[in-house]
């Protein structure tokens, strides 16, 4: 609660009144996310999100750069398997968003997945 008071000034004669007012400032935290620190994996594995972290909010979205799949992207850790695009590129942006209590703002963290295509093996020479 925050209260203002005002007292005037006036000759000695003259008694000025002071005045009160009184506001409840309500401070709402802001939303923090982490999306995970960078990590690499080999082409056939999932990866967990599991290092992700936010906090005050109402709702999380992760989204990729990439053409793999989240399996529930409105969750805070769920998995992502990645693409064709995503192993031919070698890398892809997975971003957590995070919406705040009104009236903060959405923030985003992004991590970088670097996916490793696996061998193939080439031919076989004999002599």
């Amino acid at each position: 609660m925050l209260t203002w008071t005002v007292t005037g000034t006036a000759p000695i004669a003259l008694a000025c009144n002071s005045v009160t007012n009184s506001i409840i400032l309500t401070i709402i935290p802001a939303p923090t996310v982490f999306a995970g620190g960078n990590a690499t994996i080999c082409e056939n594995n999932p990866y967990s999100l599991s290092a992700a972290t936010a906090t005050n909010q109402i709702s999380v979205l992760w989204t990729t750069s990439g053409d793999g799949a989240l399996t529930n992207a409105s969750s805070l850790n769920p998995d992502y398997i990645p693409g064709a695009n995503d192993i031919l590129a070698g890398t892809v942006d997975l971003s957590l968003t995070v919406t705040g209590n009104s009236p903060c703002l959405s923030i985003s963290s992004t991590m970088i997945l670097t996916v490793i295509p696996n061998p193939t093996p080439g031919p076989i020479f004999h002599n």
